[in-house]
C-alpha cells in the first residue's frame, strides 16, 4: 500500500490528474474515462480496503478463498483488484487497483 500513498496520495490533485489522464489517455484515448472517482479516492486519502487471509501455510480445500478484499467505502468509490502478484518474500501484494464508474 505504501505505492499508492506515495504516486498517488501524497501527489497534489493538480499532478495527480496530470499523471492520471496523460496514462488513460494512451490507454483509453481521451474524454473516454470520468475522473469523478479518481478524485473523490484522492480527497479520501486512503485505499479503502480490508484485507484479510489466511495465515501462511494454511492448507484448504481448492475452491476456498485464502484471501479476502473488501472494499470499506463503497457508496464513495468501487475498487476493482484487477491483479495480485507474489512477492519474494513470499507476500501479496496488489499491483493494479481499477475504479468503476
Amino acid at each position: 500500500m505504501g505505492y499508492f500513498q506515495k504516486n498517488f496520495f501524497d501527489l497534489s490533485e493538480d499532478e495527480m490528474l496530470t499523471l492520471y489522464t496523460d496514462s488513460m489517455d494512451v490507454q483509453i484515448g481521451r474524454d473516454n474515462y470520468d475522473l469523478d472517482k479518481i478524485v473523490e479516492l484522492h480527497r479520501l486519502g486512503y485505499l479503502p480496503l480490508e484485507i484479510r487471509a489466511l495465515p501462511e501455510g494454511t492448507l484448504v480445500p481448492m475452491g476456498v478463498p485464502c484471501i479476502e478484499i473488501t472494499n470499506t467505502v463503497i457508496c464513495i468509490v468501487k475498487l476493482q483488484i484487477i491483479g495480485i502478484t507474489r512477492q519474494q518474500t513470499d507476500c501479496l501484494e496488489i499491483w493494479l487497483v481499477r475504479i468503476l464508474a
